[in-house]
Order: C-alpha cells, then structure tokens, then sequence
C-alpha cells in the first residue's frame, strides 16, 4: 500500500516557480496624459538572476497579438527584487517615483519602453475583474495573477508564493503598504525599497506548525520581528543568527479545530529605525484525524468537456478523456462532488446522521460557507461503512445525472470499497438549505472550496479546494481529485507534485463513484482502499516531512571525528496495528552510520508514532552512502528501505585561544573596526545644537583579563569630540565594557579627531580610531 504524503512544511514553495506576481494596481487615482496610471508589480523570489529579453505579459490567457506587450531587451531581475511595469509615459516616470519615494534603484518599466518592441504599451487592466500573465520567449506561462472587483487606489497584494494577502486590498501599514505623495493618494506598495517581508505565510497546520519568519530594510538595520497577535499554541523564536521562526509550542490537537472552526488571525510586525509594518494572514488548523476526506470534484463547466476541445479529441488532439461514470459529455456530469468515509477511527461504520456539507469559497478573508446540505436522520445514515464513497449531485437520472442509491456498488470484500450516491435534491436524505431542489449550488472553477460538519457542528474535514492544494486553483476543463490511497493522514494541504501524492487538477479523467486513477509518471496508479482495513507505514525526517519509499536521506557535510543525528519517525497511517518493526543496515559506509536508537513496536492505529535515530560518524573525508531496511506488516511495503548520504571532511586543526587579553572594539555594536584604519563618521550635525553620540563597545576576545583601558584624543578638532571614561577600566575575558563620543560641534566645516585606546594589549596597544563630522549651520 504505497502511500507517500507531501510535508506540510513543503507546502511554502511557490506554485507560480522563480518569478511572481507580488502586486497589481487595476484603479490607481494617477492617471496622465490619457493614460490610466496603473501598474503591477514582478517579483524574483529564487536564487538567480531572470533576464526578462523577449518576455511577454497580458491580461487575457494567451499572449497573442494585438494585445500581448513585449519586455525589451536588457531587463534583468536580480534575486529578492521586485520591478514595476508602469501605464505612465517616460516623461512621468520619475513624478510617479517620487510619489511613491522610490529612488532610481527601482526598476521601473514605463509604456514607452513596452511600445519600443511593436506591442501593446500596458495591456489595460479592468477594475472589475481581471488576470495578469507573464509568458516566456517561447510562450509559456510562468506567472500568473487574477483578481476581482478593485478598490479604487487601492492595489491588491500577494505573498512571494503568488497567494492573495489576507483581505485582498493594499491597507496603509500593512504589508508594507504606504500612501502615494498625490491629492488623492494610493495605497500600495510597488517595489522593494522600503521596509518589508520577504516570507511567505504558511496559512495551514495540523500536527505540528513552523514558518520561517524574514524580513527587509534596504539601506537601514536588520529588521526585528515581533509577535503582535497570535494564538496561544504558537510562539516566536528569534535565534542567535538572526532568523525568527513561529511555531507549536505543543503538539495541535482536535481542540485547536474547534475555535472559530479552527482558523486563527496572526499578525507579525517587523520594525527597522522606527518603521513598522504588519504581515497579517489566517491559520486554519485541520482536524489532525479527520474520519471523512474530500476525493473528487467537477470543476467542469457547462459548455466544456474534460480537458477541453470537443467531443472526439481533447485540446491537445489526444484521445477523448471520459468519466467513469459519464463518458464523455460536455459538463462533464454536472456539479457533483465526492468524498470517502474513513470510519470511527478503526473499520467500524460512521453515524452521519446530522451531519452537513458546506459548498463554500474562498474569499479572501478566510472560508467562506455557501450553500448546505445536511444529512437527515434516515436509517441509511446511521452505520455508512468505512471504505464507502459517498457522491452528491445536482441532477437525478431524468436530468442526465443520478438517483439517490445506498450501496450500489459493494466491493469491500475484494478492493475495500463501496459506493453511495445521493442525489442533492433528494428530501429523503439531505435538506438543501434553501429548497427541496439542487438549485444554486456553485462547484466549479471559481475559488470552490468544501468543509464537512458533524451534527455537533465540529469541521471533521476541510476547508479543502481551491486555494489550499493545489494553490493555483483548478480550471474549467478539469476535476479536482485526491491522487493518494484514501486514511486518516490526508491533510486538505496536501499537494499533488511529481514525485509526492496529494490533491491535484492533472488527471486525464474522473472517477465519479469509483476509486480515482492518475498519472504518475509513466505509471497509471489507482486508490486502493485496503488502506483503512491494515497498517500502513510512513517513514518522516524531520517529523511531518514525508520520505518515499526507496528515497534518499542527506546528512549534510560533516568533519571527520565528529558526529551528526537524525530522528526519523515511522507513522502508523493505516486502521490497524503496525508490527514486527526491524531495522537492518548495509551499504558501501554502513559502518559510518550507526543506529544509536531503535523504534518500538506495535505502532497503534490513527497516527500512532515511533522513532529511531540514525547517527552519521565519518573517519575518513569523501562521500559515504548506506541503506536502512525496515521490515514490519505492513502488506506492500513490508521493506521500506531508505539510501543515506553523506559528506565528510578533515576537521580543520584550530590552534589553542593564547592566555591573554585581545581586544576588540566595535561601532556600532557587532561592528568591528579595525585598528589604525577605521574612520567613524558623525555624519552632518548643527552648530550650537544638542550635538551626536555614539557608543563604543570594547569586548575582550581573549583568554585573560583586558586592564588599563585609558582613552586619549588628539587632532586638529579634538574640543569637536567629547569622548567618556570606558565604564570599566578592566573588562575579564568573554566581557566588555563601553565608552560614548559625542560630537558637538564648534565652527562649520569637515571636522576631524583621532581616539587611542590604551590597554594591556600586547599588539594594539594603543588602538586607534579616526573620527570626522561635518558642522552645518
């Protein structure tokens, strides 16, 4: 039972690749010389520089002429930078930055320059709704952004992973928003020249939460970042090499799910020189043992058939995709959606009685509910077997879809499922929230999102869809499935990619009441439900990162005599207890990786959990590999094996700290200067008024005390520089101690002194720093 979940954590990495559209100004409050003023914004969120020569963007899907605007040559986009493509002419563009108090550094790309490759100067972007693509040389597409009705001069925003800001609309202080210097100003904030985060949010949690926390200043001090509102089970961690991260401070629980149906507003400040700025987004925490998942959907409108073109051929002129059930109809069955009962938390049925679904959306400020269909009290609901794949659909048989039918198919016995569909209008069994008929329901490709309720109103499962995985939202040709064996460790998070099972919009076909089927590879793989009726092995490192069966593990590069741990986790995913637990090693440097601790088995059902610890210990410099083999009941993969790697070098020989003093001064504090080079600027500074200080930290780096630390000055200005005793005159080793300079200035002009520190240092003693400032009237 191959079954091999994407990490929560993983779920970070943007679904718009290396370049993303961060901002779009659709209604600015700026407009010029016949033009509108508008603008958006392109980010460079990886590692390399991106040459934008022949680069294409539009508002409509294809870039195809006459619309289609053409990047001129020589536009590169530097790592972490953001550009602007402006509907303002040349003439204007340094107007425009100045309102936004953007300097020259800013790349901004005016229509005149667009005009300059034959096409369109700015696609015009509508302020009731509108997209934004951005397609290479050769016409693919790599970014994208679609967004709705727009508040007048007000852009609308995006995390570095292409998802909408909480809220959709730029806010002054938030996000880094600022207000432009106009009569009537906007509200934005195109480029990256001001104080703002360069993380991404990650929006879900189950088990476990962690999110890498950073931020910028340009041209001032480190951002410092704080906590402003967030719930109690996170807390935020600022390390000892700058990074901040925000995480569980205890393991989530069902509990945490049911305040508010577990979603929880954070908001972060980063603050730089006085500036402050807000990231505030909503954390949905999911049912960390959910008895009821979301399988299948039709996002497939009316007017087309399963990934496009007609009724012979697809849109890319293979073969017909057809529905299981359906065949290939335009609709593609209608709106229906399909989900799998798990059971209680063994094989036993599920009481579903009062239960509800919720066909809502994604709004931008969270979950939104639509319509509901709750279940009634009939005694079908009462015992639904696990394993059961439960379809509800607008239409009965008359209307092209299907009649309400219990059991109608019952393959427990050989493949572990069965099949029950429910038609939405059918009094019998559901109540439609607003009529006894299917009228008004919206499953498609506009943002459709599911949450499922017990007749306590707990969410079991969900929000799921749109918006959640996959990020990018599925489209009007295609069905959004689980390409994954249905158990209790789906994660509504989960995604779909090429080497990882999860949610996902690329598969060739539905399944409408039958186990799903999708591509992996050159492989066809189909859900198997024996899942919920065994034990099924998952093997994570860290914990919540999956690692495929067959996979590779790294241990990074380690000197030789020392050491370095990893604790793995084996995860029970399936409905009975994992046993027989072995672990075996071999492999070319078997002797290199040791098992320093061993699991424990039985593994109990529903997310029981064991870990062992592998421990990498080189002798020799090169690159080491090794196998594990783990060994227990689990019925396909009774041998998980996983490949360990590793690096090792020599360690470097450091020669022993001497016993004595060593001074080091520093300005400002983990600044070092260097003795007899440094000159420390006081900047410009008045006459006659309140002067400028600065403090001084000397630390003493050595191995023994720091003493007679006396400061003398000299110079042509030294009445300009009023120089404090150090607070200590001893400083004992690892210490240290400050002094404080203050410029004041007498006459105008270039102003110049020198400082000397003398102290037991034996070979920078005295220590000498030049000192300058400017007097102004």
């Amino acid at each position: 039972m191959k079954l091999i979940l994407p990490a929560l954590a993983l779920l970070t990495a943007s679904v718009h690749g290396q370049l993303v559209i961060t901002e779009v100004m659709a209604d600015s409050g700026h407009p010029t010389l016949g033009t509108k003023g508008d603008w958006w914004e392109l980010t460079n969120t990886g590692s390399s520089p991106v040459n934008l020569t022949g680069y294409k963007w539009d508002d409509t899907p294809t870039p195809a002429a006459p619309t289609v605007s053409t990047f001129p040559a020589g536009i590169t986009v530097q790592p972490g930078e953001s550009i602007v493509i402006l509907d303002e002419p040349a003439s204007n563009v340094s107007t425009w930055r100045a309102a936004w108090g953007l300097t020259s550094t800013t790349q901004v790309i005016d229509r005149d320059r667009m005009a300059s490759t034959g096409g369109e100067p700015f696609s015009k972007l509508d302020n009731d709704k509108d997209e934004v693509n951005l397609y290479d040389p050769a016409g693919n597409g790599v970014a994208s952004a679609e967004f709705g009705v727009s508040n007048p001069r007000q852009s609308q925003a995006f995390h570095r992973d292409g998802v909408a800001i909480y809220g959709l609309s730029s806010t002054l202080g938030v996000h880094g928003a600022t207000a432009s210097g106009l009569s009537t100003p906007d509200s934005g904030s195109p480029g990256d020249a001001r104080l703002h985060f360069t993380s991404a949010p990650v929006a879900h949690a189950r088990s476990s939460y962690r999110y890498q926390v950073s931020a910028r200043a340009p041209g001032s001090s480190a951002p410092v970042i704080s906590a402003t509102s967030v719930p109690p089970f996170l807390s935020l961690t600022t390390r000892a090499d700058g990074s901040t991260t925000l995480a569980n401070n205890r393991p989530l629980t069902l509990a945490d799910t049911l305040f508010n149906g577990g979603e929880y507003t954070v908001t972060l400040t980063a603050t730089s020189n006085g500036v402050s700025t807000v990231q505030e987004y909503l954390l949905t925490v999911f049912n960390p043992q959910p008895s009821v998942i979301l399988n299948e959907y039709n996002a497939v409108s009316p007017l087309n058939f399963l990934n496009g073109g007609n009724l012979l051929a697809d849109d890319d002129g293979g073969s017909a995709s057809v529905d299981a059930h359906f065949g290939r109809v335009a609709g593609n069955g209608g709106q229906w959606v399909e989900f799998v009962v798990l059971g209680d938390g063994g094989v036993g049925p599920l009481d579903l009685r009062g239960w509800s679904v919720e066909i809502g959306t994604n709004s931008g400020y969270g979950y939104s509910p639509g319509k509901t269909l709750v279940l009634s009290n009939h005694a079908n609901w009462q015992a639904v077997p696990s394993g059961t794949i439960l379809t509800f659909i607008d239409r009965n048989n008359a209307q092209g879809g299907k009649d309400s039918g219990f059991n109608l198919r019952d393959n427990r016995t050989t493949t572990g499922d069965l099949w029950t569909n429910i038609w939405m209008g059918d009094l019998t069994y559901v109540t439609y929230t607003t009529s006894a008929t299917a009228s008004g329901v919206a499953i498609g490709n506009n943002n459709t999102q599911f949450r499922v309720k017990d007749s306590t109103g707990a969410v079991i499962f969900g929000p799921v869809g749109e918006g959640v995985a996959s990020r990018s939202g599925t489209n009007s040709k295609e069905v959004f499935e689980l390409e994954a064996h249905p158990n209790p460790s789906v994660s509504p998070a989960f995604a779909s990619t090429a080497t990882l099972f999860g949610y996902g919009d690329g598969a060739s076909e539905s399944t409408f009441g039958l186990p799903n089927r999708w591509q992996s590879g050159a492989t066809l793989l189909t859900q198997r439900f024996t899942a919920l009726t065994a034990p099924e092995i998952s093997v994570e490192q860290p914990i919540d990162i999956g690692l495929a069966d067959g996979g590779v593990n790294s241990f990074g590069s380690v000197a030789t005599g020392t050491t370095r741990s990893l604790v793995f986790t084996i995860r029970n995913t399936g409905t009975a207890a994992l046993t027989g637990l072995t672990l075996t090693k071999d492999g070319t440097d078997a002797a290199d990786f040791t098992l320093t601790t061993a699991p424990v088995s039985p593994v109990p059902v529903a997310g029981g959990t064991t870990t062992f610890t592998v421990t990498y210990a080189p002798t020799t410099v090169g690159s080491k590999s090794a196998a594990i083999h783990i060994a227990s009941n689990d019925d396909d993969e009774s041998s998980y094996d996983l490949t360990l790697i590793g690096a090792a070098f020599a360690a470097p020989i450091i020669p022993p700290i001497p016993s004595a003093p060593e001074i080091s001064v520093q300005q400002p504090a983990r600044t070092e200067l260097v003795d007899g080079a440094s000159k420390n600027s006081f900047g410009k500074v008045k006459i006659g008024k309140t002067g400028r200080a600065k403090t001084y930290t000397i630390k003493n780096t050595g191995r023994a005390n720091l003493t007679g630390l006396a400061i003398t000055k000299n110079g042509k200005h030294t009445r300009d520089f009023i120089v404090s005793k150090p607070v200590k005159t001893t400083v004992a080793a690892g210490s240290f101690t400050t002094f404080k300079v203050s410029f004041k200035p007498t006459a105008k002009g270039v102003r110049n002194a020198a400082i000397h520190l003398k102290s037991n240092d034996a070979n920078e003693s005295p220590f000498d720093i030049s000192l300058t400032g400017t007097a102004v009237k």
